[in-house]
């Protein structure tokens, strides 16, 4: 998927997607954290499409640019939505 310096471009996601799977405090192969305009865009078009976000945010306590970013669900919890639980095997 095409990243810029901004992050993931959310415009070029497949409409037949389902998952996205993201790294967005440290977007490959620029290594630059996803900007907030990108998140809540990924966060609209997954809820349009019906897809599910799979965060890898293992990057966000230690990032290169300065300041912490935060998880992609943590957006969501602060814009007052539920966020669905992932069930445990």
């Amino acid at each position: 998927m095409p990243v810029d310096d901004e992050g993931l471009d959310v415009a070029a996601l497949p409409p037949a997607a389902r998952l996205v799977y993201v790294t967005p405090s440290h977007q490959f192969p620029l290594g630059t954290p996803m900007s907030a305009t990108r998140r809540t865009a990924l966060l609209a078009w997954a809820a349009r499409h019906g897809a599910v976000i799979v965060e890898d945010d293992s990057g966000s306590t230690g990032s290169r640019h300065g300041s912490r970013t935060h998880a992609i669900g943590g957006a969501i919890r602060l814009s007052g939505r539920s966020t669905p639980s992932a069930s445990r095997a």
